[in-house]
């Protein structure tokens, strides 16, 4: 193995007294990086001829615990240097310099479960003495099983510090993950292991995660029945301290069940498995009528969805079929739910069409589709005075144009094209601000959107679009940047003013908002600034 990064002196760096395959000088840098890559590559010779050159190495703790070369070396299933060190480490456990691991805060066995490193697990386990333990926790430190099944519920983060490798990646991780989960129930391992929140006031705490809430987000429906068969508790309420997205509810919710939790991942067959092993005495409608502590049931946290990374790391034509199928299971037992508020006054519809207004016109239509298939309804407004046509335009300024289909349909169940929010702004208002929306302003307009229509600043839509003209860079599913030239930018901005003026007289160029200022007057402002910007 190479590592040609390290043939120059970098900062604060030093001389390894080490060459590299080919001859070339290596030299170490002041966080012990060199030694972490040899590591990882699971280099057992270099590992040992550094390890000569440099004594103390792997015996004091890195500057973050995630540097250390055990925490390297167990992440990353280095299983031959871990040796090495491990050796290293036990021969100079009582010198004076050593720092031990417990007080550098590193479990090997925490780490290798984390990222589903079975083969580590295996060794650690069936050393003599044991490296590591399967015992229950106490409630306030994780477990061996809560870190494996979190490396399930982490599987899309790893994906992007990895720096998004190919999907097989992802399966293979999934895989060793659900390897490593059965083997630790077959050492003895708790499947009622639970992590108490410290953050929650309440006397006892709710638990901020349990294996189940862990495991659902991507464990298979076998794995789930064997966690419940062993003691799990399927209605278990937990308060998550990793909540992906939130909208505007809260960073901490409360009375979150696995179901919200298996939603959110859209894990079909681990949603199955939870309704079919509910008890005896548990009706379906029941569970799915569960709220947090924002409002939320499990069909508002699967219309929301798990973080863009979950989402990518999915091939695409698996994406739909997974929301689609996961809104099914939460819907045939209580088809009103649909139209359930939460405490915003959001429900299912608006987080479907917003969340994926963000990347995929299609994808919204879709989802809208079979939503208004199963009676909802889009004619409700928010806690703002939002409806999902304002929730539409706010979220699209990152996605694909809006499709007018999709407009059609959200108009065709019951949307109010002129309603205003807490502002007063119409969506056209919002609309207009967005120059990726040309064609969707035009639509609306043809469907008797209001130009003349003042928000509570006596702003016209000419005046929103005018003042702002928003066209982010945006991320394609592909890991490409988006973006636009001035001049492009410049074009859109006419286009949209063209479209507006067109339908409300050019005379609308001049009327003053509340403070005086016309839409004239702000375009000025507004292209000033963007030739300063360049």
């Amino acid at each position: 193995m190479s590592y040609p990064a390290f043939h120059t002196l970098r900062g604060d760096g030093y001389d390894a007294m080490l060459l590299d395959t080919d001859g070339s000088e290596l030299y170490e840098t002041e966080y012990e990086e060199l030694l972490g890559e040899m590591v990882k590559a699971n280099d057992e010779w270099m590992v040992r001829q550094y390890i000569e050159r440099h004594p103390k190495a792997g015996l004091y703790p890195s500057e973050v615990r995630e540097w250390d070369v055990f925490f390297i070396a167990c992440e990353h299933g280095s299983l031959d240097t871990l040796r090495v060190l491990l050796n290293h480490y036990s021969a100079h456990i009582n010198f004076p310099d050593t720092e031990s691991l417990e007080q550098r805060g590193i479990s090997l066995m925490e780490i290798a479960c984390r990222f589903a490193r079975l083969e580590t697990v295996h060794f650690l386990l069936d050393s003599q003495p044991p490296l590591g333990t399967v015992k229950p926790g106490d409630g306030w430190c994780t477990t061996a099983l809560l870190s494996a099944a979190t490396s399930f519920s982490e599987v899309a983060f790893d994906w992007g510090q990895y720096q998004c490798p190919e999907r097989r990646w992802v399966r293979d991780r999934i895989a060793r993950s659900e390897d490593l989960i059965q083997l630790l129930l077959d050492r003895g391992a708790s499947a009622g292991d639970v992590i108490l929140s410290r953050s929650d006031k309440e006397d006892p705490p709710q638990a901020s995660e349990t294996v189940l809430s862990l495991a659902i987000a991507q464990a298979s429906y076998q794995l789930m029945v064997r966690l419940i068969n062993a003691g799990a508790d399927i209605h278990q309420s937990h308060m998550p301290l990793n909540q992906i997205n939130n909208y505007g509810g809260s960073d901490l919710p409360r009375d979150v069940t696995a179901l919200h939790r298996g939603g959110l991942f859209w894990n079909v067959p681990g949603i199955q498995a939870l309704l079919d092993h509910r008890g005896s005495n548990v009706d379906i409608a029941d569970m799915v009528s569960v709220r947090d502590s924002d409002g939320r049931l499990p069909i508002h946290w699967a219309a929301i969805g798990p973080d863009s990374l979950a989402e990518d790391m999915l091939p695409e034509n698996e994406v739909l079929p997974r929301i689609i199928n996961t809104f099914r299971l939460l819907l045939e037992a209580k088809q009103s739910t649909v139209n359930i508020q939460d405490n915003l006054g959001r429900t299912a519809l608006f987080y479907a069409v917003g969340t994926h207004a963000r990347c995929s016109s299609s994808h919204s239509y879709t989802l809208a589709c079979f939503l208004f298939e199963n009676g909802a309804d889009a004619s409700f407004a928010d806690a703002d005075s939002k409806t999902v046509l304002h929730e539409l335009a706010v979220t699209s300024h990152q996605g694909d144009p809006i499709n007018p289909a999709l407009l059609d349909l959200i108009l065709s169940h019951g949307a109010d094209i002129n309603h205003a929010d807490m502002d007063g702004s119409t969506v056209l208002h919002w609309m207009a601000k967005n120059l990726r929306q040309v064609k969707a302003t035009r639509f609306l307009i043809s469907r008797g959107a209001d130009v003349n229509a003042k928000d509570l600043q006596g702003n016209t839509p000419l005046h929103t679009a005018t003042m702002a003209g928003v066209y982010h860079p945006r991320l394609t599913r592909e890991g490409e940047t988006e973006h636009t030239t001035l001049n492009e930018r410049i074009g859109l901005h006419e286009e949209m003013i063209a479209v507006l003026l067109e339908a409300g007289g050019s005379s609308l160029m001049d009327q003053p908002n509340a403070v005086g200022k016309s839409p004239r007057q702000l375009l000025e402002k507004t292209r000033s600034r963007w030739l300063l910007r360049g």
